[in-house]
C-alpha cells in the first residue's frame, strides 16, 4: 500500500485591489464628516460667544452713562449704517421668513439652508471616489453601500443628541431670545 498523497494543485487566493481602498475610505470618510460637523459647531459656538461678549460690553458701557446726548452721525458712520441695513435685511430674510413643511411644522430659511448643506455634505462624502479601480465603473455599489451604512451609523448619536430637549448643542447653536 502506498501512503503517499498525490500532489494537489495549490491555488493562490486572488487579492482584490479594491478591497483595501474600499475599507479605508469606508472607515475614513465618516471621521471626516465628524470633523466637518465639529468645525461647524465650533464656528457657531465661537460666533455666539463673541456676540454675547459684545452685547455684554455694550450694556456695561451704556449703563455707566446716565445722560443721553444726540450726536449727529459722521459720514463714515452713515456708510456703516448701510452695511447694518443690509445685515438687517439678511436677518429678516433668513430668520423671519418661514416655510410650512406640513401640518404644524415650520422652518425658517436659515434652518432649511443648514439642512440642505448637511445633506449635501453627507451625499458628497458618500459618493465621492466610488470608481472601481479594476473595471472603471463609476458609482460602484461595492464602494458606496458600505460607506453609506457607516456614515448613517456614525450620525445616529448626533441625531439622538439633537432630538433631546435642552441639549448643549441647541444651547450654543440657537440664538437665545432671553438675553
Amino acid at each position: 500500500m502506498n501512503n503517499t498523497l498525490a500532489p494537489h494543485p495549490v491555488s493562490t487566493p486572488t487579492v482584490d485591489p479594491n478591497f483595501i481602498i474600499r475599507n479605508l475610505r469606508s472607515w475614513f470618510y465618516p471621521h471626516q464628516i465628524w470633523w466637518f460637523l465639529s468645525l461647524f459647531i465650533a464656528i457657531i459656538t465661537i460666533s455666539h460667544l463673541v456676540t454675547l461678549l459684545v452685547h455684554w460690553r455694550r450694556k456695561k458701557r451704556y449703563s455707566r452713562s446716565n445722560s443721553v446726548e444726540i450726536i449727529p452721525l459722521p459720514v463714515e458712520d452713515k456708510e456703516r449704517s448701510i452695511f447694518r441695513g443690509l445685515a438687517n435685511v439678511f436677518r429678516i430674510v433668513f430668520f423671519r421668513t418661514t416655510v410650512s413643511i406640513g401640518g404644524d411644522s415650520i422652518l425658517n430659511v436659515a434652518e432649511i439652508c443648514i439642512i440642505c448643506c448637511y445633506i449635501a455634505a453627507l451625499l458628497t462624502w458618500e459618493f465621492i471616489n466610488s470608481k472601481n479601480v479594476t473595471t472603471g465603473t463609476k458609482l460602484d455599489v461595492k464602494y458606496w453601500s458600505d460607506r453609506a451604512a457607516n456614515i448613517v451609523a456614525t450620525q445616529l448619536p448626533l441625531v439622538i443628541a439633537l432630538t433631546m430637549k435642552n441639549n448643549i448643542l441647541s444651547r450654543e447653536i440657537v440664538p437665545s431670545f432671553l438675553d
